[in-house]
């Protein structure tokens, strides 16, 4: 069974936003979004399990979790993105 995963902490609008994936070849990849600092108590992170499917085609939804959760603007969500796109393997 093949695993593996990377990750990147940014600081994004004055939070640092850490994002990373996790794969094996059983479940597929199960990629996070998560507000690391501890002035920001966010209780929910963005996640999707066991998929195959493309992060990209997640885009719409990721902005709007973003935008939900932290009030992030267009910049931000754009960041965000870029970063997940930086390690989308």
């Amino acid at each position: 069974m093949e695993k593996g995963g990377r990750w990147r902490e940014e600081t994004v609008g004055g939070i640092a936003i850490k994002v990373s994936y996790e794969y094996d070849d059983e479940a597929g990849y199960r990629w996070k979004i998560e507000a690391v600092s501890k002035r920001w108590p966010v209780e929910d992170e963005w996640w999707q399990e066991g998929s195959n499917e493309a992060i990209s085609d997640k885009e719409e939804e990721i902005s709007a979790w973003l935008r939900q959760e932290f009030g992030f603007g267009e910049e931000e969500c754009e960041e965000v993105l870029q970063i997940i796109r930086d390690i989308d393997p």
